[in-house]
């Protein structure tokens, strides 16, 4: 057969398509591994950290946008020198994924940063069809936060995704945080009960 200029070009298609079907697959596999490696260890904080961050990029590749996405905790749990502004990043994808230890500051944009603390005062959500922003209350009253970065025409079911994964998150890192009290707080009854004894 001869190649004309129409075959060529539906070659040349059908091959990006392709392509892009493979990055797909590869950032599934990559967030898959993350969410296996952390399963093992799911009770200590930097495997949950690892977990967030592979679901996250779950997330980011089921939706088919950016990969760069940010998870916040804005109350409970997290050391006082994780915390910055008041945001204790827990999870971060893409371009953010360096940027755990630093300033929200240093890693948004100052309107961003802006409509961030405006979302956590009012319980809502902020889209200006590039930034995605949702706040989230969890029954034990932890606050969190996730923000997506180029993400462009978000269905309603997509907001709904999002909505179910911080709800997911959350409630993991709500049962992390439960488990340690009460780690600690059977270290203190049986050091009480030493001290009885004695």
């Amino acid at each position: 057969t001869e190649l004309t200029s129409q075959k060529l070009f539906t070659t040349v298609i059908s091959a990006l398509r392709s392509y892009q079907d493979i990055i797909t697959i590869e950032k599934n596999k990559i967030g898959l591994k993350n969410i296996i490696d952390a399963s093992a260890k799911i009770f200590e904080i930097q495997s949950m950290r690892k977990f967030a961050s592979g679901v996250l990029t779950q997330l980011t590749s089921i939706l088919n946008i950016n990969k760069d996405a940010l998870y916040f905790r804005l109350s409970g749990g997290g050391n006082a020198d994780e915390k910055k502004d008041g945001f204790y990043i827990l999870a971060a994808t893409g371009n953010f994924e360096n940027s755990i230890s630093k300033k929200i500051d240093e890693i948004l944009s100052e309107n961003i940063c802006k409509e961030l603390r405006n979302i956590g005062e009012k319980n809502s959500y902020f889209y200006d069809g590039k930034h995605y922003l949702k706040y989230i209350v969890t029954k034990n009253k932890t606050e969190n936060i996730i923000y997506l970065d180029d993400c462009n025409n978000l269905s309603e079911i997509d907001k709904e995704l999002i909505d179910i994964f911080c709800m997911n998150v959350s409630i993991a890192f709500d049962n992390l945080y439960l488990n340690k009290e009460l780690e600690e707080a059977q270290k203190e009854l049986i050091y009480t009960l030493g001290e009885v004894v004695e």
